[in-house]
């Protein structure tokens, strides 16, 4: 549903990546990806951490995230914008770099501007729940 969201209130396609495919590229767009989430963010927020899978089950695309916002006074609603996701699809693209791409990814910072993602590969646990892979096991 999401990527028929994109499609409607997108307007022309995504375009190739920006940067440069390999490591480097893949530093900058986590910087990107990162700042943008962080200047979108409320701004009484200490830490937030987003879980973004994107892969593909049998021809369709699948595209689902959870985003948790922490604050001094409870969690925060947060949900990434259009252009977030599109980074994260060029992050996907760059890490890659022609060979297999991540299908899941974790992404958490706080304020100090540390922050940490981590590719993850194989079915996707939201995806596979959407599907009922988990339960059929197939």
């Amino acid at each position: 549903m999401l990527l028929f969201f994109r499609r409607l209130f997108k307007g022309p396609p995504v375009k190739e990546p920006s940067v440069p495919l390999g490591p480097s590229a893949v530093l900058r767009l986590q910087d990107c990806i990162v700042e943008r989430i962080a200047s979108e963010l409320p701004q009484v927020w200490a830490s937030y951490k987003l879980h973004y899978e994107h892969s593909v089950w049998q021809g369709e695309t699948c595209e689902k995230y959870v985003s948790v916002c922490h604050a001094a006074d409870g969690k925060v609603d947060y949900s990434p914008s259009l252009e977030v996701l599109d980074l994260l699809l060029e992050l996907q693209k760059a890490a890659a770099g022609g060979g297999e791409a991540w299908t899941h990814l974790t992404c958490e910072f706080d304020r100090s501007g540390k922050y940490k993602f981590e590719f993850l590969y194989g079915m996707p646990p939201l995806t596979a729940k959407a599907v009922g892979f988990a339960e059929s096991g197939t």
